[in-house]
């Protein structure tokens, strides 16, 4: 009996993406699939509308009702929902590749694993229309390493998960709003789950990069209180799977640079990058003498900030010259474009044919 796969959409007020999202879904190759849409609360209008897309079936459309708002409880609904043995997690404005589904079947046969993951690619309005992959899979860095230094080599809509190994997980941490895709890939490998990443595959899931409004880039007291608190859970989980001294570190270091993020995004940080400091402090025992030039630190930053930008930068260089290095963003391997054109010409070559295939039918 062939495998089916389930994919899950969270949605919220997007329905004009959505509908191009659904025919990438409907032009694979491979049929045996579900698509459940998880609505995170739109307006009523806007319900009734995403209500039309589904056909009860193989388009299911459902609600998160009595779940904390945001993505993660959405994801976790459609997979408590879904019927396939296997899960792939796609954004409302993402697409796939006619050849997504098929690509990533072919990889289970010969793999006992709990997930795998496979290359993507970013797009403006149409696949093939930009150079640019979804960062790098294999840069030679960990992959726990480069979840916890916010440069993972993954996207959420990258990976192929077996069901039960994602539910068995515990799903989408559901106080996460922001970063919600790498908690889950660093507890999946904090608890030591099966992958491959399967490095020689074409791309074969889109994200969009065009002008539309993203959720996690908007600003605003609400999305700042989300990102600490994404530190603050990863550092609970990290202490739960008594990760070692050399990735707390590395952890720790986010904290440092979400403080300094702050410092220099909000009109009147003090308050917010001490609120930073004070959680950090409350997972990690700091050496006295990193305490010290950390609080150094930010003190003549806050109030050098403005009117003496030249003591600020000087403080900052004598601060990267004592404190761990994690405590600085690397500019190598993240979840930025890498320029691909060889790889995207393949992308381009293959929709080509897929689209002569479908107008001869």
């Amino acid at each position: 009996m062939p495998e089916l796969v389930s994919i899950i959409i969270p949605h919220y007020e997007r329905v004009d993406l959505l509908v191009d999202t659904l025919n990438s879904i409907r032009e694979q190759t491979y049929p045996h699939w579900e698509v459940c849409i998880v609505d995170d609360g739109s307006r009523t209008d806007t319900f009734h509308e995403l209500q039309r897309l589904g056909d009860g079936e193989q388009i299911k459309v459902l609600q998160r009702l009595d779940r904390p708002k945001g993505p993660s409880a959405c994801r976790n609904v459609g997979a408590e929902s879904a019927k396939g043995e296997w899960l792939i997690f796609l954004d409302s404005d993402d697409l796939l590749a006619p050849w997504c589904l098929e690509q990533r079947l072919e990889h289970i046969p010969r793999n006992d694993v709990d997930f795998l993951t496979f290359p993507a690619a970013l797009f403006k309005e149409r696949i093939g229309d930009l150079d640019e992959l979804w960062g790098q899979m294999n840069n030679g860095v960990p992959e726990l390493e480069r979840f916890l230094t916010s440069t993972g080599p993954w996207h959420t809509s990258s990976g192929l998960w077996r069901r039960q190994s994602f539910l068995d997980l515990g799903g989408f941490n559901e106080k996460v709003f922001y970063g919600d895709d790498s908690d889950l890939h660093t507890r999946a490998l904090l608890a030591d789950l099966k992958f491959e990443a399967v490095l020689a595959a074409v791309p074969d899931a889109f994200v969009r990069r065009g002008e539309q409004t993203r959720i996690t880039s908007e600003s605003g007291q609400h999305m700042f209180l989300n990102r600490q608190n994404r530190l603050t859970e990863c550092a609970k989980s990290m202490k739960a799977a008594n990760a070692s001294a050399h990735l707390c570190n590395l952890w720790e270091g986010q904290f440092f640079q979400e403080a300094e993020f702050l410092l220099f995004n909000l009109p009147e940080p003090e308050t917010p990058v001490w609120n930073t400091i004070n959680r950090m402090e409350a997972y990690y025992t700091l050496p006295t003498l990193r305490r010290i030039i950390i609080h150094s630190y930010f003190h003549i930053a806050l109030r050098c900030k403005v009117n003496a930008y030249a003591l600020l930068r000087v403080a900052r260089r004598l601060a990267m010259a004592t404190l761990p290095a994690s405590y600085f963003p690397s500019k190598t391997g993240g979840g930025q474009g890498a320029c691909a054109h060889d790889t995207m010409e393949i992308v381009r070559q293959r929709m080509n044919i897929h689209a002569m295939r479908a107008s001869t039918q």
